[in-house]
């Protein structure tokens, strides 16, 4: 199946996937960034007949924090330049008249955490701003004036937004879980409105579950930069690992290509949900399923596309395309979720994503000797009441650390790691925090 544009059309795609008995669900993206570049993603997966509907599992809600220059933000009716007829990304110590080809924007968040994040700025009234994603819920920040700009959920009716500085400017939770957008239009100009950042609600992972997270670098270094052989350049495609920005103070290892059909792939499994990063700059493409101009400045480590509420136990392939314009991909960060260990404090999810599997030593390997028939069977009556007695003690402090997790969460706000850096402030995050009910 093709998406070209609409988010209705992913829509209506979504009900179509559910309503069949499938051997096979490809979902295929064109994801554009000017009426002259795009490129294109396929996720395809393999499931068996008579799958069971990924909507109707109990998904683990999880926020995830976007900056405003997150290529998942799509700004019209363009994304970087004068404030008065568009937007304008602004730096704490950059200014539009300093811009030059492949500037970093100084200042932004991440790259020097202690200083004023970016945002991106306009007076211009009919400026929005489009955000779609699967999930459940969505916050925007920001400073507007009240009643100079709407908020509008999917086909909803616009509603007037009620204003903050440097606050949350909407926010809006308890949706169905499915696709969605969230547009936010500049209806006054008394005072420049700005937009700093998104959260976003997901699914990832069934309830229970612990999620766990890896980093897949697109290049390896052993010696020489080389691609990561996991990305599979498809035939008639050209790629090449290659250190971008190397005259600057951020060389910037990936793959990329500048030839159109370019295509590679990757396949993953035992995940339920996978981001790719790499750089935007004013050669680069805005990767989302609309039209939108690129960033006139460079931004290193963006979001440029995220899949989520995949099957743990399925196996997928991924297809990326370039159909025009530079891409360049740096690293693809995978998201697993497995059932909670429900034993110990001390055990992280990154503890038990690096962790190898124990292997079997000769040393520990049980050494065979005759026993007689009394012998064996007070073993066995022993072993059992042993086995019996420590199954008994495991569920107690199972059910003790469930209750203790639920009376923190009323007193506490939970601490979910971010997928995702964002600058709001903590007053912000508490606003948005979600219950662990996923064990996390």
């Amino acid at each position: 199946m093709y998406l070209w544009t609409s988010s209705s059309q992913i829509k209506e795609m979504a009900r179509t996937c559910s309503d069949f008995e499938l051997t096979m669900r490809s979902i295929t993206m064109i994801i554009f960034s000017s009426p002259y570049r795009m490129t294109k993603l396929s996720l395809s997966a393999n499931i068996p007949v008579k799958h069971r509907d990924v909507r109707t599992a109990q998904l683990c809600p999880l926020p995830l924090n976007l900056l405003e220059c997150s290529l998942c933000i799509n700004f019209f009716p363009y994304r970087d330049g004068p404030v008065d007829s568009q937007w304008n990304v602004s730096y704490s110590d950059s200014r539009f008249s300093d811009w030059s080809s492949n500037p970093f924007g100084v200042g932004m968040y991440g790259h020097e955490p202690t200083m004023q994040k970016s945002s991106h700025n306009t007076t211009l009234i009919g400026a929005y701003a489009l955000l779609e994603w699967a999930g459940t819920g969505v916050w925007f920040y920001g400073t507007m004036r009240n009643g100079e700009y709407t908020i509008q959920i999917d086909d909803g009716i616009p509603s007037s937004g009620d204003g903050a500085i440097d606050g949350v400017l909407f926010g809006q939770d308890g949706l169905a879980y499915g696709f969605h957008k969230a547009l936010i239009n500049v209806t006054g100009n008394t005072e420049m409105s700005s937009i700093t950042g998104a959260t976003i609600t997901v699914g990832m992972g069934e309830s229970g579950t612990v999620r766990l997270q890896r980093t897949i670098n697109a290049t390896v270094n052993s010696g020489s930069l080389a691609a990561n052989p996991l990305f599979v350049v498809n035939d008639g495609s050209e790629w090449s690992a290659e250190t971008l920005y190397g005259n600057q103070s951020h060389p910037y290892p990936c793959i990329a290509t500048s030839i159109t059909g370019s295509s590679i792939s990757f396949n993953l499994n035992e995940s339920v949900g996978f981001a790719l990063y790499g750089s935007d700059d004013y050669q680069q493409g805005l990767f989302v399923v609309n039209y939108s101009p690129r960033s006139q400045w460079t931004e290193l480590n963006q979001l440029k596309f995220i899949a989520t509420g995949m099957n743990q136990s399925q196996t997928y392939n991924v297809d990326i395309t370039n159909l025009g314009a530079n891409f360049n991909l740096a690293s693809v960060v995978v998201y697993s979720a497995i059932p909670s260990p429900g034993n110990s404090k001390s055990i992280s999810a990154n503890s038990l994503a690096s962790a190898p599997l124990p292997k079997p030593s000769s040393a520990l390997l049980p050494v065979s000797r005759s026993l007689d028939t009394g012998a064996i069977a007070g073993a066995a009556i022993g072993g059992f009441v042993a086995v019996l007695i420590v199954a008994v003690l495991v569920v107690l402090a199972i059910r003790r650390r469930r209750r203790q997790q639920e009376a923190a969460a009323l007193l506490t706000v939970p601490t979910i790691s971010d997928l995702l850096p964002c600058g709001m402030s903590q007053t912000q995050r508490k606003e948005v925090a979600q219950s662990e009910i996923c064990g996390w």
